[in-house]
């Protein structure tokens, strides 16, 4: 195992000691301000490196495992071959162009929608700059010092680099390209950015289980919906290269130009399945075609938009948020009888992370204390921004929470951020 992260260390150290796993080797990257423990071995380059003697890959051996959430919460492997990872990336050349003139500047996790960035920059050569986390002021600094040519965002750090330019002096005249995704743009900071840095907007519109790549918004269309259909701007683009989509009913029909459907995907740079989860592997892949929970629909040129998500994912800041997860840290507060998760829209984050809570009959909890206790058992991203707290929960027909008259009761202002 090769570890660089201090928060890491204690959580490693424990699941070694648990485990009694004595036949685990430890390297530890030096470089990165870590004081590694004792039992980890500190990494040293040899003095003199030789060419390693590596065997062959076969396009069908497994190249890249990466976990995603699944619909209960619980991490799902993704498994990706030689050729399916080969066909992401010839996908991404040929549609983006980079060389070794151009400069990447990356600050968003690398095994998030930046690591697809990383692959396609590597293989061409680029030059590959990381930072340890996004600050807008020194993300500003950094395009200017080492003349970045092109960049990856999620909506909110866009809005946040779009704030600080009209609090600082900047010289972005590198740039030209900024890839954004992951999570919903606001069509109207998506113009202001389009009037700041100039037409240099890329979309991409992926999931971990493709490679990333299923549709992408390219800049002359970016530049093409900015001055002849806004409303394009809401797109995710048109299906990728290599890359077949189709929307389809319930049925199995594909929709007609407007109607809603099930996106559903059909590549080379599709996963080999899901890791030990045959089960689940036949679930979303069925006759070749990736089935991904999404629902969108065409409009009348063939732009690709997304209307509706997986029932019970939040995206909030590029991040995504798995209700069952946040609900099963919240229900461990022993004062907490019941909660439900819903993404509330947010102008800046895209959404955010509401709880709303039922408590048991005489017992109390502040919501200040509900998110202090979430914050101490999972991750940063995931811990509710608000919480409220009702005597009874609105319920479907058949006894389960209705989300959905959560979601009406703020869109109708009975709850409010």
């Amino acid at each position: 195992v090769i570890i660089a992260t201090q928060t890491h260390f204690d959580t490693f150290l424990e699941y070694l000691e648990e485990m009694k796993k004595e036949d685990v080797h430890v390297i530890g990257l030096p470089g990165f301000n870590s004081n590694y423990p004792e039992e980890f071995e500190l990494f040293k380059w040899p003095s003199e490196i030789n060419n390693l003697d590596l065997p062959t890959a076969e396009e069908d051996d497994i190249a890249l495992l990466s976990y995603t959430g699944g619909t209960t919460g619980t991490p799902k492997g993704v498994m990706h071959s030689q050729k399916g990872l080969g066909a992401a990336i010839l996908s991404a050349a040929i549609e983006d162009p980079l060389d070794d003139r151009d400069r990447v500047l990356l600050s968003t996790p690398i095994v998030h929608s930046a690591g697809s960035l990383l692959w396609r920059s590597l293989v061409s050569g680029v030059h590959v700059y990381v930072m340890g986390s996004f600050d807008a002021a020194a993300f500003i600094q950094a395009i200017k010092e080492h003349e970045i040519t092109t960049t990856f965002m999620v909506p909110t750090m866009l809005y946040r680099l779009l704030d600080q330019t009209k609090k600082m002096e900047y010289d972005m005249s590198s740039m030209r390209n900024i890839f954004y995704g992951a999570s919903p743009i606001s069509q109207k900071r998506l113009k202001e950015a389009f009037e700041v840095f100039g037409p240099i907007m890329r979309q991409q519109y992926g999931m971990t289980e493709c490679n990333i790549v299923i549709s992408r918004l390219s800049k002359s269309a970016h530049v093409w919906a900015y001055h002849n259909n806004p409303e394009v701007l809401k797109s995710c683009g048109k299906p990728c290269i290599l890359t077949e989509v189709r929307l389809i009913d319930e049925n199995g029909n594909d929709v007609k130009p407007t109607e809603f459907g099930e996106i559903i995907v059909k590549s080379p740079a599709m996963m080999v399945g899901y890791y030990q989860r045959p089960d689940l592997t036949r679930e979303y892949i069925r006759d070749g075609w990736f089935y991904t929970g999404d629902i969108g629909k065409w409009d009348e040129s063939g732009y690709l938009y997304i209307v509706d998500r997986k029932k019970d994912m939040i995206i909030t800041g590029g991040m995504n948020v798995y209700s069952s997860e946040v609900e099963r840290v919240v229900n461990q507060h022993p004062s907490v009888a019941l909660s439900a998760c819903i993404g509330v829209p947010h102008p800046d984050w895209g959404e955010v992370v509401c709880v709303v809570i039922a408590l048991h009959e005489g017992l109390s909890c502040t919501s200040e204390e509900l998110i202090d206790f979430c914050k101490q058992r999972t991750s940063k991203y995931m811990v509710p921004k608000i919480a409220y707290f009702l005597d009874k929960f609105p319920l479907t027909p058949i006894g389960k929470i209705d989300k959905k008259e959560l979601r009406k009761m703020f869109s109708q202002g009975i709850l409010t951020i």
